[in-house]
């Protein structure tokens, strides 16, 4: 890795952009992995967020630098995975994601909207002609507002359309259905006696789907001894009516080495009651 970042950041601590105190755009790239003894998926991201007005580092952690400021901001993200699945499936993902939020000056209202596009194919690798494509869509419409300068509460409601086709040899079916999710969430970033900063985050989701519901928690912790260290962990409960429930647990450590450019290294772990995931995700990001 250091072949790759190294000369990215000497390109541009010599350009000058990453010695900005304000930036209005933020660039990242991610790399995650699954790697276990029935799969082996690789996933790669590129993000973009651009800001409505320049975004103050000044506030606080430079990780919290956008929501201590409560910023207005544009986020697009493509993905593409690829890799096997049981041993027995190639496995192909295109995801896209674009969203909005938007923070009304004064009233501190946010006002958001996601769209995001997530396609896959799993198809039989030792040629018996099986073969599955999915495509989900989801719109996200969320109201919030900012309690205190850093804290906010938001509701959002997400509309999920799931399509399915299920191919073997000439015989081919369709599937497609439709669910509601409801997501409360809350969040606030401490600034401690000795000046660290510790934030907090916690969601509720309700799932109404046809014939059965769902309730998931989530739970993350950052601590922040400097501005510019951020260790965090986390945890997902997801409790559907019918199946088995599901947790996740993650750890995250970000850096950044100069004011504009972080490296984050995040390692997550999900099980259920027949299946466990261990996957890692490293990132690079650069703000101008």
């Amino acid at each position: 890795m250091k072949k790759i970042f190294l000369p990215l950041i000497c390109m541009l601590s010599s350009s000058g952009l990453i010695y900005a105190s304000d930036y209005r755009a933020e660039f990242g790239v991610a790399r995650a992995s699954v790697d276990e003894s029935d799969h082996d998926l690789n996933l790669n991201l590129i993000g973009a967020d651009f800001y409505f007005s320049p975004v103050d580092t000044s506030n606080g952690p430079l990780a919290e630098a956008a929501f201590l400021s409560q910023s207005s901001v544009l986020a697009v993200i493509i993905g593409a995975e690829t890799g096997t699945l049981y041993e027995e499936l190639d496995a192909d993902r295109d995801i896209k994601s674009v969203l909005i939020n938007y923070v009304i000056p004064d009233s501190h209202f946010i006002l958001g909207m996601e769209k995001a596009t997530d396609k896959s194919k799993r198809e039989d690798k030792l040629g018996f002609g099986y073969q599955l494509d999915s495509e989900v869509e989801t719109t996200a419409l969320t109201f919030g507002k900012f309690t205190t300068e850093s804290s906010s509460v938001q509701l959002s409601y997400i509309d999920v359309e799931i399509t399915e086709k299920e191919s073997f040899g000439s015989f081919a079916d369709i599937y497609s259905f439709d669910f509601k999710v409801y997501d409360l969430g809350f969040k606030n970033v401490i600034e401690n006696a000795d000046g660290s900063y510790l934030g907090l985050q916690a969601d509720i989701l309700l799932y109404d789907m046809e014939g059965s519901s769902a309730n998931e928690y989530q739970f993350s912790a950052t601590f922040y001894p400097t501005t510019m260290l951020s260790l965090g962990a986390g945890i997902r409960y997801y409790d559907p009516e019918n199946t088995s429930a599901t947790q996740n647990y993650s750890i995250d450590v970000e850096y950044f080495i100069v004011e504009s450019i972080s490296i984050a290294l995040a390692l997550y772990k999900a099980d259920d009651d027949s299946n466990e995931f261990d996957s890692k995700a490293l990132a690079l990001t650069a703000r101008f």
